[in-house]
């Protein structure tokens, strides 16, 4: 009888070790992706604000479109990232469009039409 039992404890261990491995394991995992802004439109310069790959804020102003700037970003489990893209347009007239792309595919997309017109998008990502 003592064998038997020696021989479940080991099982129950072993099985425990193998949960407590995926368990610890899965949490370390990380998650990468592109992010690409763009700002195009008829009219042929923009004032830009954007959240870069930490979260910082960037501005550009007097910007000739079409504009584009592209990073990666890692997560972690239950991390996020809120990616923000607006655009004023600075001629007198004319169109501005923004979109948030993410590995390659459209998230996201706006656009305003007039002088000072303001086109804004926002998408946040989780893990």
């Amino acid at each position: 009888m003592r064998h038997k039992a020696g021989i479940g404890n080991f099982f129950l261990i072993a099985v425990v070790f193998v949960f407590a491995v995926v368990l610890f394991s899965s949490c370390d995992r990380k998650r990468e992706f592109r992010i690409k802004y763009e700002v195009t439109g008829t009219a042929s310069k923009a004032d830009i604000t954007f959240w870069d790959e930490n979260g910082d804020i960037e501005h550009r102003t007097d910007v000739r479109l079409p504009y584009s700037t592209e990073f990666r970003v890692t997560l972690k489990r239950y991390d996020y990232f809120y990616a923000h893209l607006s655009a004023r347009n600075r001629d007198s007239s004319g169109e501005i469009k923004c979109a948030i792309y993410k590995n390659g595919r459209l998230v996201k997309e706006e656009q305003a039409s007039g002088k000072d017109a303001v086109a804004t998008v926002d998408e946040t990502f989780e893990y």
